[in-house]
């Protein structure tokens, strides 16, 4: 679950909430 958030979060540069 984390590799996940991180991805998101790398991707988006901010939080996905």
């Amino acid at each position: 679950m984390t590799g996940y958030l991180l991805a998101l979060f790398k991707c988006n540069g901010e939080a996905p909430l």
